[in-house]
């Protein structure tokens, strides 16, 4: 079973936090939704979580490892930033449903 780990998490930029002491623990299997308005740090805390960059502080795990420059984790992460285009009308559940289908058995 893979767990991600972050405690205090803090990233800044420019001396700004853009992630400031966040904490969360999640455990697989699961589907986690990372939903936030634009500049919410989204995008950079899948950086921290893949190892493409290191945090200004805290701690992010992937399997009791840090995953800044580990081949261990790299192996096993992948990062893929794409814009989706949904439909504005679309719930949460709808988005879940398209992107089940690039799974074989669907969610």
């Amino acid at each position: 079973m893979t767990q991600m780990i972050a405690r205090k998490l803090t990233y800044k930029r420019k001396g700004k936090a853009v992630l400031d002491s966040l904490d969360f623990t999640i455990d697989s299997p699961s589907i986690t939704a990372l939903i936030g308005a634009n500049g919410a740090g989204k995008t950079t805390l899948l950086k921290l979580l893949a190892g493409f960059i290191k945090p200004t502080s805290g701690l992010v795990k992937i399997d009791e490892t840090s995953p800044f420059q580990s081949l261990e984790v790299a192996q096993k992460t992948y990062f893929n930033y794409v814009t989706q285009p949904f439909y504005q009308d679309m719930r949460v559940e709808d988005i879940f449903y398209e992107l089940g289908e690039f799974y074989l058995d669907g969610i």
